[in-house]
């Protein structure tokens, strides 16, 4: 019986693989690999897949900042690099891959999808990062929203070493992991923990906790829309200014790789 199944066994992997195939298209940001994704559909049918291979990975979300720092940091383009999904975050990958390819992709809520993809598939949930309050009330809300997906564990992101974490995760064996750190450090923990847990998607999620939790508001669909996110939470967080200062230098670095493509073309 043994014999008969793994051919089997095999076979769906292969195919699996095959499928996966098609999200290997990746345009370059500066440099930045980034795929160009147009909806949310694409990114839950290719987390599906994942899901289906049980072969696990992390994903990143591709920003103006990540594809400024990608160049200039080896360990985030490591980081970067070894990620099986880089999902376009933010105006600045929208804009350059406008400019730079001519590809209209967008800016993609991935913890969303993953949640609704979780909740469909009655998948293992664990929740990481966050305060503890914001921890604790996102995984109510979660609870009320999705109530097929099994929460089997949380941790807020106050925890003193990442052991703590790994025994946490030993315990629960999670599908998937909801990692809500901030950028870039919830990825660089992501790459850490891949390697002891193989077969678990980690998905980072930013500010999503704290917006589940009802601690922060998303920006109004019309401004998330037309790429003014930025602009939304800048004026209800003024302190984030010292980031956003990167966006002129980033505009000005993709329009010069924009006059040097068009010159190439010549």
């Amino acid at each position: 019986m043994l014999k008969d199944t793994l051919p089997l066994r095999s076979m769906v992997s292969a195919r699996i693989r095959s499928e996966m195939m098609m999200m290997e298209k990746i345009i370059s940001l500066v440099g930045c690999p980034c795929h160009p994704l147009k909806n949310e559909e694409e990114a839950s049918d290719f987390l599906n897949k994942v899901l289906a291979s049980m072969e696990g990975g992390y994903t990143v979300a591709i920003n103006a900042e990540k594809i400024l720092a990608y160049e200039k940091s080896p360990s985030l383009r490591s980081v970067i690099d070894g990620a099986i999904l880089k999902s376009p975050d933010g105006f600045g990958a929208v804009l350059a891959a406008r400019w730079l390819h001519n590809e209209n992709i967008a800016k993609i809520n991935l913890p969303e999808a993953a949640l609704k993809l979780a909740n469909a598939r009655g998948l293992k949930l664990f929740v990481l990062g966050a305060t503890e309050e914001s921890n604790a009330q996102a995984v109510e809300t979660i609870r009320g929203r999705y109530p097929r997906i099994e929460i089997c564990g949380r941790c807020n992101g106050y925890f003193n070493d990442v052991d703590e974490v790994k025994v946490l995760l030993r315990t629960a064996m999670p599908d998937l992991v909801l990692v809500g750190m901030g950028s870039p450090r919830q990825e660089m923990l992501a790459a850490r923990l891949r390697h002891d847990f193989p077969k678990i998607l980690f998905v980072g999620c930013g500010g999503a906790l704290d917006i589940l939790a009802g601690k922060t508001k998303r920006a109004p669909a019309f401004m998330v829309a037309h790429g003014l996110e930025w602009l939304y939470r800048l004026v209800k967080e003024p302190r984030r200014l010292k980031r956003q200062i990167i966006l002129p230098l980033f505009i000005l670095r993709v329009w010069s790789e924009r006059l040097k493509l068009i010159r190439d073309r010549r």
